[in-house]
């Protein structure tokens, strides 16, 4: 039987490493650039800013049925109602504040929620059908209103409350969280706060066994609570177990005559528990040259870990015609042993306008540096003194870190 021949075999050349790494960059390349493209997709669906023309044409498509899925994808909603400015848009009619308040109620996966620029009158029930669980909230919406007490009591995982004041007069129907009581679930995940003294008032009595767990907080306090300042700032000393980072801001000139000192007394005088703050910033009220000593020894005493002081007087009294910046920030930087960064605006601070002020740093114990512009000046209370000293986000974006898993762990069991 004749034998059966297959041929030559022929090898095939294998291809080099050198051969192949071009196509392999090629695309690795091409799949980061479908990746990007993917990434920006989400993200333009995860984010969204409305204004005046554009609200109701979105809350009619997000009310069309088929319109769910994309609702899922949706994290964060930012509303301005009041722009465009003197669009003819600005104040919507009560008809489309009812489209919005339904809207909400369909995105169920907001994480991240800004509604600003609502006329100021029973402008609360808007978020009457919003049932996502927040993680951060800021409005110019009444604070004090029963529907916004309602609207908070479900916001078990609010992280971060901005108030953004806006003028309302004192009546008593706006005054409706002063009478109301919760209990010590209410706003338990809150790490972040502004507000304004009527809300730490409402907190303070509808709270008995404690304030929420906030780090970082703002009070904006205007004419309105002169009439309540020591109450306000007894309700301020009950947040001294946590806070890390405080901003007092106080409206001129109905603060311009007071002594920032005074003020500090009255609040943190017979409490050890202040040794945690590391960030405080104090806007409004006089300077002096009293005024300054009175100061220093008030951040001396009660503040012994403070590291970063801004300093925005509204009012300089004669004796400050020639006041240095720089003899000033030394007196405190040099006194305070743990403080690292002093910000100062003063009458002659010609460096950054507007506000007009200079940051000074301590490298050693007898030596200062001048800083020029911040990259953020109005913000940085959020962030405390790890906006200025990276060493310790570490620790805080841990700490955060081990927040959020608890935080993703109830909401699944949830």
């Amino acid at each position: 039987m004749p034998s059966r021949s297959y041929g030559q075999i022929v090898p095939i050349p294998f291809p080099t490493q050198s051969e192949l790494s071009p196509l392999f960059d090629e695309q690795e390349a091409e799949y980061d650039h479908l990746r990007e493209r993917q990434e920006r997709h989400e993200l333009h669906h995860r984010q969204l800013t409305l204004d005046a023309r554009s609200i109701i044409p979105f809350c009619d498509t997000a009310l069309t049925t088929g319109f769910d899925i994309r609702a899922k994808l949706l994290t964060s909603l930012t509303v301005f109602f009041d722009k465009p400015e003197g669009s003819q848009y600005v104040w919507p009619k009560p008809m489309n504040t009812v489209i919005v308040n339904d809207t909400l109620g369909v995105l169920t996966s907001l994480r991240d929620l800004t509604i600003t620029g609502l006329e100021p009158r029973n402008d609360g029930w808007i978020l009457d059908s919003c049932g996502a669980l927040l993680e951060r909230f800021c409005t110019d919406l009444w604070s004090l209103s029963k529907e916004m007490v309602s609207f908070l009591k479900k916001q078990t995982h609010l992280t971060s409350l901005i108030f953004i004041p806006k003028y309302r007069p004192q009546t008593k129907s706006n005054m409706y969280a002063l009478l109301y009581r919760v209990d010590s679930t209410f706003l338990r995940a809150l790490r972040t706060l502004r507000c304004g003294g009527g809300f730490l008032l409402f907190l303070e009595r509808s709270r008995p066994k404690g304030m929420p767990p906030v780090r970082n907080l703002r009070v904006d306090l205007f004419a309105t609570d002169r009439l309540l300042h020591t109450r306000i700032l007894n309700a301020l000393s009950l947040f001294g177990d946590t806070l890390k980072s405080l901003s007092l801001r106080f409206e001129a000139p109905a603060y311009s005559t007071r002594h920032v000192d005074d003020t500090i007394c009255k609040f943190a005088e017979g409490s050890e528990s202040w040794a945690r703050l590391k960030f405080l910033e104090v806007r409004g009220m006089m300077y002096s040259r009293q005024a300054e000593k009175d100061f220093l020894h008030a951040i001396f005493r009660h503040f012994p870990r403070l590291r970063v002081l801004i300093w925005v007087p509204a009012y300089f009294a004669p004796d400050g015609h020639r006041l240095h910046p720089a003899r000033v920030a030394s007196q405190f930087l040099l006194r305070c042993q743990k403080l690292r960064r002093f910000v100062f605006v003063g009458p002659e601070v010609q460096d950054i306008m507007p506000p007009k002020y200079a940051s000074y740093m301590k490298l050693k114990e007898d030596d200062l540096y001048v800083e020029g512009r911040l990259k953020r000046f109005e913000t940085t209370w959020q962030d405390g003194a790890v906006f200025f000293d990276h060493s310790e986000r570490g620790a805080e974006e841990e700490e955060e870190s081990q927040g959020r898993e608890g935080q993703l762990q109830d909401r699944h069991e949830g």
